[in-house]
């Protein structure tokens, strides 16, 4: 996985006792994925989309409290969901 993934947070609204997160990635040529800060402490649901390439193939994905690390397809850029605490 190459490191020049550039990830943004859009969004951040509370509901309740949990926060929804909304934030967008752009892979550069090259780039497979990267980690994905989403500023919660403990994720409960995550979501990313696939816009650019609209691969056929799952993005994957590993959570580690409120941090993603993200493998996804070269050169591709979409948005992402956390909800969380």
């Amino acid at each position: 996985m190459a490191a020049n993934q550039v990830t943004t947070q859009t969004d951040n609204i509370s509901i309740g006792d949990l926060k929804l997160v909304i934030g967008t990635y752009a892979n550069a040529s090259g780039s497979t994925g990267g980690t994905i800060y989403t500023g919660l402490k403990e994720i409960f649901y995550f979501e990313m989309s696939n816009e650019t390439s609209q691969a056929t193939e799952m993005n994957k994905t590993a959570i580690s409290g409120g941090v993603v690390t993200v493998t996804a397809t070269d050169n591709e850029d979409g948005h992402w969901l956390a909800i969380g605490a």
